[in-house]
């Protein structure tokens, strides 16, 4: 996802996405580490997510979110909790070869 946001510094832009992703998952924890990918700062988000459809499902869901030029870059990569372990490194992988242009 790509989205134009306002011009804030990258503490402010950090705080905002963690806290709505804090409103959207409640008292879940949500680990969030600082990255670069391809020379671009960012924040990787981990954290469980519950979705309904028919019947609720627990989904454990990793971001990566860059700002870039007055736009968020969000990269989500999902998965079952107990699948978590197995896509790591595939997710990882994919993530590490994000690329801006």
């Amino acid at each position: 996802v790509v989205a134009r946001i306002p011009s804030v510094t990258f503490d402010q832009f950090r705080a905002a996405i963690v806290n709505e992703i804090a409103s959207l998952v409640g008292l879940a924890k949500i680990d969030q580490r600082l990255v670069t990918i391809d020379g671009v700062r960012g924040v990787r988000l981990s954290y469980p997510f519950r979705i309904t459809v028919g019947q609720t499902y627990r989904i454990a869901t990793l971001q990566y979110v860059f700002q870039r030029a007055g736009k968020s870059v969000v990269v989500t990569y999902t998965t079952l909790p107990r699948l978590k372990l197995r896509y790591a490194p595939t997710f990882s992988r994919s993530a590490a070869s994000i690329r801006f242009i």
